[in-house]
């Protein structure tokens, strides 16, 4: 890739303070490949609406109806399409996380995000080079200082297909981390997802140091 040709890194998040843990996901991919992820990810949303009754312009993972055996249901069955989805697209994506308290748990979330971002400026660095990122409003803004790689700008995630794909990346990294809800269902979609993954799983960050060492980013993925 050359440098007029900057990677498109969309950024996402789930986490609650009950389920101690924060877990921060993105993906990236170039100019060239975006519209062809984007095209399938239409689709995609297209199909779920008709067959799972969860609107276009509604987070997969946000819906709005009254929970219920059924809703359940076609939520479950619409985050499997979504992640095969993702699964088959040419995209690089990773996952970080970090173990939290009620108490601490918004202030260890900002401060694992400011972690990932140092290590994708610092990673796209080592590469020569730029990054645009797409992150969502429900993160904190990146740091003023050292992020001369990265070019920002945050956008609902409603609205953003690369900002719903890396919600639902970071929320099977979640299942899969805390084993939470519907087992059967949920503790092993992440492993669709480890041939694109650049650590071949969840990593865990030290948000005290905000550091993570780019050596264990060793690639197993297609590209």
């Amino acid at each position: 890739m050359s440098l007029t040709s900057p990677s498109l890194i969309h950024v996402g998040q789930h986490g609650t303070s009950a389920s101690g843990f924060a877990t921060i996901a993105w993906l990236e991919t170039t100019p060239d490949d975006w519209p062809h992820v984007t095209q399938d990810w239409d689709e995609t949303r297209a199909h779920v609406t008709h067959r799972h009754r969860i609107p276009v312009d509604t987070e997969i993972l946000r819906s709005v109806e009254p929970e219920s055996s059924i809703v359940k249901h076609r939520r479950q069955r619409a985050l499997s399409n979504a992640l095969h989805t993702i699964s088959n697209q040419n995209i690089r994506i990773g996952s970080v996380y970090t173990r939290t308290t009620p108490d601490t748990h918004r202030t260890e979330q900002d401060a694992l995000h400011t972690a990932l971002l140092r290590q994708i400026n610092t990673r796209l660095a080592d590469d020569c080079k730029f990054g645009i990122l797409f992150t969502t409003t429900e993160l904190p803004p990146p740091p003023k200082l050292g992020l001369n790689r990265i070019l920002e700008t945050a956008t609902p995630a409603h609205t953003s297909a690369g900002t719903q794909m890396a919600n639902i990346i970071a929320w099977a990294a979640h299942q899969h981390l805390t084993h939470h809800d519907q087992p059967n269902f949920c503790w092993d979609l992440y492993q669709d997802l480890r041939h694109i993954d650049i650590y071949g799983e969840p990593l865990a960050i030290d948000t005290e140091t905000d550091w993570l060492e780019p050596d264990l980013a060793i690639s197993n993925c297609k590209r």
